[in-house]
């Protein structure tokens, strides 16, 4: 049976998603289709023998991970990969948080899951991570107390965007992998959509949800994952507009500079690093 040896962690909307597939390109590294298992906050009753059958697929990779965006904020998945993994390294991806609650805001809207005519202050004062999540010298002391500094590496996702090839080897370099190996990190993942049609959109995604879980750890699921590569890339043209979409307005960016000014300024002091673009 096997268990993952390492894990990416951040809020949603953080990075962790174009890290998993700049991971996933490395020989030497296995990290699942399913990038987010959630084991360790939604899915722990599931028990044991679910979580391994996550990574039935690894062959002799000698790092093994996921990047579950859940485990980073959660109040009980610090404990619990303490106990079950406690040699894990732990990978952190950090954004602006500014840049973290809009972006969150506007994937919210464009899947559905809030109403089209929320305006972003209602949202993020309705929805408690938007802005706690964002604190995020709130959560690190509890993984700093439970895994030592040499299992633990924090990354911020803007050196990610503007060297990408020296921090993902920082990463590598961390895993004790092959960092001379350099993988396409041209390509950006999980990019907020701005579609044509929100139903439309909503509708599509979905319905390959439900058939990802409906194969999932089957080898449909590799089927489906190249399929949805190949669609996106077709599809995209036809079904997503050119233009970035709405902006956060200056009062509501106001609001959150004051929302996380403490957070930040405690989190520059921690790092030992000028994070004065975060506002």
């Amino acid at each position: 049976m096997t268990l993952p040896n390492f894990l990416v962690l951040g809020p949603p909307k953080s990075g962790t998603t174009s890290l998993y597939h700049y991971l996933r390109k490395h020989p030497d590294v296995f990290m699942p289709e399913e990038k987010e298992p959630f084991f360790f906050s939604h899915n722990f009753r599931r028990g044991m023998d679910w979580y391994h059958e996550v990574f039935a697929g690894a062959g002799n990779q000698s790092r093994i991970g996921e990047a579950s965006t859940t485990y980073f904020a959660s109040q009980d998945a610090p404990d619990r990969i303490h106990k079950t993994i406690p040699a894990a390294k732990l990978v952190f991806v950090l954004r602006n948080p500014i840049e973290r609650a809009w972006s969150e805001y506007r994937y919210s809207k464009t899947v559905g899951a809030i109403p089209p005519g929320k305006s972003f202050r209602r949202f993020a004062m309705e929805t408690n991570r938007v802005v706690a999540w964002s604190r995020y010298m709130d959560f690190l002391p509890a993984w700093e107390n439970l895994f030592p500094e040499d299992q633990r590496l924090i990354i911020i996702l803007d050196d990610l965007k503007s060297d990408s090839a020296s921090t993902v080897r920082r990463v590598y370099e961390f895993l004790g992998i092959d960092s001379g190996f350099e993988p396409p990190t041209e390509e950006r993942y999980n990019v907020t959509p701005n579609p044509r049609s929100v139903g439309l959109y909503v509708f599509l995604q979905r319905h390959w949800l439900n058939l990802h879980r409906r194969f999932r750890g089957t080898p449909m699921q590799r089927v489906l994952e190249s399929g949805k590569s190949l669609g996106r890339r077709i599809a995209s043209p036809v079904l997503m507009r050119a233009s970035p979409g709405e902006n956060l307005s200056p009062e509501d960016e106001q609001w959150l500079r004051d929302q996380f000014s403490e957070s930040n300024r405690l989190l520059a002091e921690h790092l030992d690093r000028d994070l004065n673009t975060w506002g």
